[in-house]
């Protein structure tokens, strides 16, 4: 498995693999018909990252199987903390990718002095929560109904690691 920078070039692999993605999961923020809209701007939106905001991809046999999407402030009193969200295919689960993606977004941070890594999770998506966990992540609060999917709300924790 390979792990790099999202290119240009990538943009209608990557959205392939993000409309499959959010078809297999509601934990994501965008839903598959917001998928779809923001489709034709892939391209332009992947040429504005920077090193403030990235977007990597994990690749098998060069297809994309699972991405990280890391940002971090411009404003100096938060220049040390990055946020970060990671989503891997339902058929390439618990094979060690999303590991393999915190660890590289710990390395990311790392050399941008980054003292802090963040992230938010749905309360009951007990497989992430214990990834996260696993990896060091801790509770540090909860967001109270701070998702809604078809008029349902759903809690969501605030996970951070020190680093």
């Amino acid at each position: 498995m390979e792990i790099r920078q999202i290119k240009p070039s990538d943009s209608k692999a990557f959205v392939q693999f993000y409309q499959e993605l959010v078809s297999q999961t509601d934990y994501l923020l965008f839903t598959p018909e917001e998928t779809s809209q923001k489709a034709s701007q892939e391209a332009s939106f992947i040429k504005k990252y920077d090193d403030y905001k990235q977007v990597f991809v994990a690749l098998e046999e060069d297809k994309i199987v699972g991405y990280l999407g890391i940002g971090r402030s411009h404003l100096s009193k938060l220049s040390h903390v990055a946020k970060f969200t990671v989503g891997v295919l339902e058929d390439h689960k618990r094979q060690g990718i999303a590991t393999k993606l915190i660890q590289f977004a710990e390395k990311w941070a790392k050399e941008r002095g980054i003292k802090r890594l963040e992230l938010t999770v749905i309360t009951k998506n007990k497989p992430a929560v214990a990834l996260f966990q696993k990896t060091g992540f801790k509770e540090e609060g909860t967001r109270k109904k701070s998702m809604k999917l078809e008029e349902k709300y759903f809690d969501e924790f605030l996970m951070a690691k020190t680093l």
